[in-house]
């Protein structure tokens, strides 16, 4: 019996290891627990990201590289299965972000309960959804219950993730350990080779107007590092600067006319 429970627990280090690293930004309820959600793309616009899977010794959950347009490795492993995931962009109301919502199309995932949700309104996007959880394992079950249909209060604040960012969301959380150390060496030398350029037009802006070759380059801000507080700070800085802009710029009128009048009366 011992050797049957360390073998299942060895099953699930393996899963953890090679099937996940942080999932603060991806949709996940706990048995009896509920969260308030508001879909950003309707049913039709989900992706579909194909997961290698394996369960027991090196077992592995990761999403299929081809979908990026990289040769995937785990395509000659014939002892795993590939399952597809569906995901959406979500505001998630209790944890106040952007989450993405991705689950398999199963009996064990909200995923029918959202098809049928679709089904009666012609649409996902109109209204709130509570999702609740309960149970653990297979025995898990999702219900959804639809609000009122009104107007997404946050519409004009979050910018709604694309394909590309929701896809670089999957490929940094659920990280294929065994074959990723080659492109994460790959990715790290970029920055270095940034910092370094950036360096030189501090020092010389001569040689960077000359250099053709300097141009900037924008970087692709990353989905899990947009926060709604930033962007409502700087609308309110640029507010603020904007009002010292006016004041200031209403003041050398008024010290020209004292000026003026001080001569007259010389």
């Amino acid at each position: 019996m011992a050797k049957e429970t360390s073998s299942i627990l060895d099953e699930m280090r393996n899963r953890i290891k090679n099937g996940g690293g942080n999932f603060k930004n991806i949709f996940r309820l706990k048995d009896k627990n509920r969260n308030r959600v508001r879909f950003l793309k309707d049913m039709e616009d989900a992706i579909k990201v194909p997961f290698h899977d394996k369960w027991g010794d090196g077992g592995y959950s990761v999403p299929c590289k081809e979908i990026i347009g990289k040769e995937c490795p785990r395509h000659d492993d014939n002892t795993g299965n590939v399952r597809d995931n569906f995901a959406w962009p979500v505001y998630n109301y209790d944890n106040k972000k952007q989450e993405l919502f991705m689950f398999k199309a199963n009996r064990s995932s909200p995923i029918p309960n959202l098809i049928a949700m679709y089904e009666a309104y012609n649409t996902i996007m109109d209204r709130d959804f509570i999702i609740s959880r309960a149970g653990t394992g297979t025995d898990t079950t999702y219900a959804i219950v639809p609000m009122d249909p009104k107007k997404f209060k946050f519409g004009d604040k979050i910018k709604t993730w694309s394909k590309k960012d929701m896809l670089a969301l999957i490929f940094k959380t659920f990280k294929d350990e065994e074959y990723d150390d080659e492109d994460s060496d790959e990715e790290d030398e970029a920055p270095k080779k940034k910092t370094s350029s950036k360096s030189e037009k501090k020092s010389s802006k001569k040689k960077v107007e000359e250099d053709e070759d300097d141009d900037d380059e924008d970087d692709d801000s990353l989905p899990w590092d947009d926060e709604e507080d930033d962007e409502e700070d700087s609308e309110d800085d640029d507010d603020d600067d904007s009002d010292d802009e006016d004041e200031e710029g209403d003041e050398p009128p008024k010290k020209k006319k004292s000026s003026s009048k001080s001569g007259k009366k010389r």
